[in-house]
């Protein structure tokens, strides 16, 4: 389903279920922004109940790599993001990410948190292995430095922040599965609903300067 035909659907029932009559219409940004917000929290708490997200959960983030030298010892090179990983869905376990891998992913790269990071290179087993790990939200790589670009498969806290060849974000996926779009409209309409007037005008306010459809 596109954005915009979601945003079509909360909108009409929206509308149907609004009493009050100081409940202004809404525009497009608003709605999606409140959209992707609760599709974050959604996919995280299935994670957490041990459910397998589908793959339509996830998006594809092309990211190329710098050296950022020797971090850690004067042995170990270290490649970094050369621009900051948009904001990543997080969970009981960590990051939300599916896989991390060389460009024609025929090579896993492990993931490691930044303190493990420090001692990784000693482990007899998986020390020569690479591995991943983020820090101030930028990626860093272990143990390589030929590497020029990795992909990331990730569950992103705002879809829009990825690149995409759709200019108009109305046509773009809405990157859940259909199993779970009825919950997500669900408690996105009660979460607009219940938003006071005021606070509700601010928020209008605030989307028609990003995007005024």
């Amino acid at each position: 389903m596109t954005n915009g035909e979601l945003i079509a659907r909360v909108k009409n029932l929206y509308i149907s279920r609004a009493i009050s009559q100081e409940n202004k219409p809404l525009t497009n940004r608003q709605v999606y922004n409140k959209l992707s917000t609760v599709r974050a929290r959604v996919l995280s708490q299935e994670y957490n109940k041990q459910r397998i997200l589908a793959d339509e959960c996830y998006q594809i983030l092309p990211m190329t790599l710098i050296s950022a030298g020797y971090i850690f010892d004067s042995n170990t090179k270290v490649l970094k993001s050369q621009n900051r990983i948009p904001a990543v869905v997080t969970s009981k376990d960590g990051y939300l990410i599916q896989s991390v891998t060389n460009i024609n992913a025929s090579l896993e790269i492990y993931p490691i948190n930044q303190e493990e990071a420090k001692y990784v290179q000693y482990n007899r087993y998986t020390g020569k292995s690479l591995h991943y790990y983020f820090a101030d939200s930028f990626l860093y790589i272990k143990n390589s430095d030929s590497l020029k670009q990795v992909i990331v498969n990730g569950v992103f806290l705002n879809p829009l922040d990825l690149p995409d060849d759709l200019p108009n974000f109305l046509d773009r996926k809405f990157p859940v599965n259909s199993s779970l779009i009825d919950g997500i409209v669900t408690l996105t309409i009660e979460e607009l609903l219940s938003v006071p007037p005021k606070q509700q005008s601010n928020q209008q306010q605030h989307a028609s300067n990003e995007d005024p459809s």
